[in-house]
């Protein structure tokens, strides 16, 4: 009876509650489905990581622990294949697929991540709907790169204090709980009125000793939490300062030397005069 007599003297506030209460629920509606037809109204590539191998081989019982190891200079390569999917209802355009590594350990001429030595480029990605259009590519750390790839994965292992596979999101915040050095795959695209777009994904990897064909192996870690980072508008300043700013650290990548920006405009110019 009181509760009763409480709400006849108070409709005016209950009314006035229940009114605030659904205009914040119906704020949150428009602002998802403003999103949901946002994203189904542009191009949206998605990526899915797909294998990930070690070129030349690495026999099982090679000692992997600094520069003067198996190693040693050999050209290796550590290759990720990926197939990209435009789950919008609009074609993509200007595809433009990179990825870098952030090592763990390791700071190979004082860089704590660097690119691979060529991104790959893709004129053009038809939506889903299409014929189901997926188009494959790899992403190749190759030479320098690969090289400190794998060292850095030994050595943060033997220096491991987080769990050595399913990584969780709480455990990416420190390098020192990373299963591995982290692979950024980066796919920029514009749309056909010249919006530009950023899709991203983390990966990590496990290396093993294969003794059934002696061998070391590698695979993708299964983390399904992590694997899609997500998509964001972004600027055409910001992808092509992206670009240009990776530009130098392609040479460091496969060479293994330091190139200012100044020495790639003279190396430039020396290759134009031959």
């Amino acid at each position: 009876m009181n509760f009763m007599n409480w709400i006849s003297n108070n409709i005016s506030l209950m009314t006035l509650i229940v009114t605030a209460i659904l205009t914040i629920i119906t704020f949150l509606y428009t602002l998802i489905t403003r999103r949901m037809l946002r994203l189904t109204s542009q191009p949206t590539i998605t990526i899915r990581s797909k294998n990930v191998s070690i070129s030349m081989d690495i026999p099982d019982t090679a000692l992997i622990n600094g520069n003067d190891d198996f190693l040693g200079k050999e050209r290796y390569c550590v290759a990720f294949e990926i197939d990209l999917t435009n789950i919008g209802n609009q074609p993509a355009q200007n595809i433009y697929v990179d990825a870098d590594v952030h090592f763990k350990e390791n700071r190979p001429l004082g860089k704590k991540a660097l690119p691979v030595h060529l991104p790959e480029f893709i004129s053009f990605l038809a939506p889903q709907s299409n014929d189901d259009k997926t188009a494959s590519v790899s992403v190749r750390f190759d030479n320098f790169v690969a090289r400190e790839l794998i060292r850095d994965f030994f050595k943060g292992r033997r220096n491991m204090d987080g769990s050595p596979f399913l990584p969780s999101r709480a455990e990416m915040e420190s390098p020192k709980l990373w299963p591995s050095p982290k692979v950024i795959i980066r796919c920029f695209y514009s749309d056909i009125q010249g919006h530009n777009y950023l899709s991203e994904q983390l990966l990590f990897f496990h290396i093993w000793k294969d003794s059934e064909h002696g061998k070391l192996g590698i695979y993708r870690l299964n983390m399904q939490e992590l694997q899609f980072v997500g998509i964001k508008p972004v600027s055409k300043r910001f992808r092509e300062h992206y670009i240009k700013n990776n530009r130098h650290k392609r040479y460091i990548s496969f060479y293994g030397e330091k190139y200012s920006k100044k020495d790639l405009l003279l190396l430039a110019a020396k290759r134009g005069n031959q």
